[in-house]
């Protein structure tokens, strides 16, 4: 993904070839494949989730579920077909169901809990996270935190 040039690159494996794919929305980011092959990726300056389907060449988006939000990254669990959202505006991280298209959002613990990414425990779908800010006396507490969310049951 080119974040400011909004394309998305797609490399061959076999002839090394690259094609550039238009991305309709601005600044994709940190995009990762789910369990069916989707490409889902966070439209930074939008504010919005974006799935990429290769087969046919169709993107979808989807609304956050929160009010002034510039989504940092995320990553799939592929297990249970959830996509998880860093938040950085709106001291959340957010977990999309693909099946259902709906949204569960978790607050985060302190206030100004900007996270750049998510690790998945593929044993029992918890996540990992931490602040990022640097220093950390810009995030309530001031102390680096690693945090471990078990999401609620669906």
């Amino acid at each position: 993904a080119r974040l400011y040039a909004n394309d998305l690159a797609r490399i061959d494996p076999a002839t090394g070839k690259v094609t550039m794919i238009d991305f309709p929305y601005q600044c994709p980011r940190r995009l990762r494949i789910d369990a069916e092959g989707k490409l889902w990726i966070v439209a930074f300056q939008d504010s919005l989730l974006v799935s990429y389907d290769p087969q046919t060449g169709d993107f979808e988006h989807y609304e956050l579920p929160v009010i002034n939000e510039i989504p940092y990254a995320l990553n799939v669990d592929r297990e249970r077909g959830v996509v998880w959202v860093n938040g950085n505006q709106s001291d959340t991280v957010l977990a999309f169901t693909i099946a259902t298209k709906t949204w569960q959002v978790y607050p985060m613990p302190r206030q100004r809990f900007f996270s750049r990414d998510i690790e998945i425990d593929e044993a029992d779908g918890a996540i990992y996270t931490t602040n990022s800010h640097f220093p950390t006396w810009q995030s309530e507490g001031g102390v680096p935190t690693l945090l471990r969310i078990r999401p609620l049951a669906q």
